[in-house]
């Protein structure tokens, strides 16, 4: 029995930290990220572009464009189906240099 106490004595004493300067607090804020009525349903992915944030998404127009510096909604385009233009399936973007890849 004193060796299964002491064990647990050594196991919660080294669980403490050593240096109490060491917890460090942090402080959420809330910001506001978008002043605009437009919803991203389901995104897929996105990704930033120099001030563009690129949002790949399950709805209607799966293409979502909005400018980071002013906080607005840009521009919606594409459409899935089958059809000419249109886009059966959509995952992931990716980014190489100047171009993009969907």
């Amino acid at each position: 029995m004193i060796y299964i106490f002491l064990v647990l004595l050594l196991l919660l004493y080294s669980c403490e930290p050593n240096n109490k300067e060491a917890i460090k607090t942090y402080t959420l804020n809330h910001e506001l990220i978008m002043e605009d009525d437009d919803i991203i349903g389901s995104p897929l992915d996105l990704i930033i572009k120099d001030t563009l944030l690129i949002v790949l998404d399950k709805t209607e127009e799966p293409f979502l464009l909005y400018d980071i510096t002013k906080s607005k909604h840009i521009k919606s385009f594409g459409s899935y189906g089958n059809g000419p233009k249109e886009f059966n399936s959509l995952h992931q973007i990716t980014s190489l240099e100047k171009k993009m890849f969907i």
